[in-house]
Order: structure tokens, then C-alpha cells, then sequence
């Protein structure tokens, strides 16, 4: 899985001024304790246009994610994940009727190999 933000690596050691130094060294330790930062997150747009049922949606991360975070649903259906069925190649949800939403996928990095 590529690195995330939190994972970024600045390199301070060859900035000899030592207040640049300080202000990327700080920048570096705010990005490791936002925790929305410690996962790699891929934006989806998806419109149903109907019920289903256990739909594979093929996400394409290469990675199994295990969160979703929802920015918006628009539209008559209930959404639901089957998080269990997730698989490196595929999210599985099912809807209620046509419902269009807005997702990041993603896992969060000490989540990984759990």
C-alpha cells in the first residue's frame, strides 16, 4: 500500500537554518498526529440507479480497505456496506432503491495486518 500523508519523511537534516528546520519538523509532527491523515484514501463518486443486493463495486486500490467515510448520499435508498465481504479487488453494499453518494475509501495504517 502507498504511504500516506502521515507517512511523509521531510528531509530536515540537510536544512541548515534552524528555524525552516523547526517550522518543517513541526509541519512533519502534525501531519503524524492528524489521525485522518494515517490512512490512504481514494475519493468515489457512485450513482445507483436502483435496489441491489451485494453489489461488487471494483474499487481498484490493491489493497482490502476496511473504512468507508461517507461526504454525502443523495437520493431514496438506504446504503449499506457489507464490510466483511470487502476484498482487495471489491466493496460490497447493497441499497434500498436509487441513491447516489460520495465516499473516501481507505484503512487506517494501524489497522494493517490486523
Amino acid at each position: 500500500m502507498p504511504p500516506g500523508i502521515s507517512q511523509l519523511q521531510l528531509l530536515t537534516d540537510q536544512i541548515k537554518d534552524p528555524i525552516i528546520k523547526d517550522n518543517f519538523q513541526r509541519v512533519q509532527e502534525e501531519f503524524r498526529r492528524t489521525v485522518i491523515n494515517s490512512a490512504n484514501w481514494q475519493f468515489y463518486e457512485i450513482d445507483v440507479t436502483g435496489s441491489v443486493t451485494d453489489y461488487a463495486y471494483q474499487h481498484r486500490l490493491g489493497f482490502r480497505p476496511k473504512d468507508v467515510l461517507i461526504t454525502s448520499t443523495i437520493g431514496l435508498g438506504v446504503l449499506t456496506f457489507n464490510y466483511a465481504a470487502f476484498t482487495q479487488q471489491n466493496i460490497i453494499f447493497s441499497t434500498t432503491g436509487p441513491v447516489k453518494f460520495r465516499c473516501f475509501l481507505g484503512t487506517y495504517f494501524e489497522d494493517i495486518g490486523a
